[in-house]
């Protein structure tokens, strides 16, 4: 019960004041840090499809400027739900991410604007379809670019995976490059690629 109220007042938020509130369109990261005690909500719903079935979630995002150069990122999970073609399916809430962000150098003529982070997956997900029930590490360097009214992003980034007793798992390398088109005051247009080894 606690956990449904937890989830309807979210809900709540994030649909009753959207003027006020952002959404990450990537899922590459951007090398722009908050303003200090300047925050941002967002969530959104992520629906993934493989020839081995569907998942889909509803991630939340809060967002803070610790500092001019330090952003501090939650991303919990609050609804999963994966259906596997082979007839088992699993539902539950997902992981807790906590990610913290240092900008090295801002955005120069020439130079993109460049940072290092940290991401924290930490295993609270309830079901094991879901989650591993370990932690994973992933540092992240992250380069970012204006060019006209595009906004681009890269990461390259390395993930430590927790690995569960009886699961054959190698750490990952990761890589995602995505651009936003500012079409409008109200339009953009984005696209994106990403992968890991």
């Amino acid at each position: 019960m606690k956990r449904q109220y937890i989830i309807i007042t979210l809900l709540f938020l994030f649909t009753t004041h959207t003027n006020a509130l952002f959404s990450q369109v990537l899922e590459t990261e951007d090398s722009n840090p908050l303003a200090k005690g300047q925050f941002e909500v967002g969530t959104a719903i992520e629906f993934q499809t493989s020839k081995e079935g569907t998942e889909t979630a509803l991630p939340f995002l809060l967002e803070y400027g610790l500092s001019k150069k330090f952003t501090l990122l939650f991303e919990p999970v609050a609804f999963t739900n994966i259906h596997n073609k082979t007839g088992y399916t699993a539902t539950g809430i997902g992981d807790l991410e906590i990610t913290l962000f240092y900008q090295v150098a801002t955005e120069k003529r020439i130079m993109p604007a460049l940072s290092i982070s940290s991401e924290v997956k930490n295993p609270t997900a309830n079901n094991s379809l879901i989650g591993t029930g370990k932690t994973d590490f992933t540092p992240f360097i992250i380069a970012a670019k204006t060019t006209g009214k595009f906004y681009s992003s890269a990461n390259l980034s390395y993930t430590f995976l927790g690995k569960p007793k009886g699961i054959d798992a190698g750490n990952l390398f990761n890589y995602a490059v995505g651009t936003i088109y500012n079409a409008s005051s109200k339009n953009i247009l984005f696209a994106e690629l990403y992968g890991n080894t």
